[in-house]
């Protein structure tokens, strides 16, 4: 499994630009219509419009090869709380929430430091001054491509909590 981040604004030259933004149209039509990978999205209904409008084609949001980790998490918490299905679609959890719920509950995270001497249960929540930051100044900052990064790749680790339930 691989995570990552793509960035849609180039930080070069107009020349540039045009090269850049046509190589990342590419790489993305075929990530997201053609390559047939599994893709997974956390409330991403958002992002798969903006990816849409910037190659230019519509990427189908019921695709059976996208996977939104909130719903699924939704319903295993539903589930598990014994909540009705329409408790899940009226509010579905944050991923800090379902990061709560799935990681301290099954004592991955509960207790563990981690290399900076943190409680691990704080090295999966991102910092909402990341998420408010100024994402259309280039370049990017390091700790706005760590949010990025760390927000993509703890799904991987979510969903691997949910389907071990």
């Amino acid at each position: 499994p691989l995570a990552g981040v793509v960035d849609l604004t180039p930080n070069s030259t107009p020349a540039d630009s045009t090269v850049y933004s046509a190589m990342i149209c590419d790489t993305l039509r075929w990530i997201f219509l053609e390559s047939g990978a599994q893709i997974l999205g956390f409330a991403h209904r958002h992002d798969l419009h903006m990816i849409s409008t910037y190659i230019g084609e519509d990427i189908p949001m019921l695709a059976p090869n996208f996977l939104d980790v909130q719903l699924l998490a939704a319903h295993t918490m539903a589930e598990e709380l014994g909540s009705s299905r329409s408790d899940v679609v009226s509010s579905r959890p944050g991923l800090k929430s379902c990061c709560s719920h799935f990681l301290e509950d099954s004592g991955k995270a509960s207790g563990q430091t981690t290399d900076r001497g943190r409680d691990s249960r704080d090295s999966w929540s991102l910092s909402k001054n990341e998420q408010c930051s100024d994402w259309a100044q280039r370049p990017l900052t390091a700790n706005q491509l760590e949010y990025a990064g760390l927000d993509a790749a703890v799904l991987l680790v979510l969903l691997a909590e949910i389907v071990c339930r």
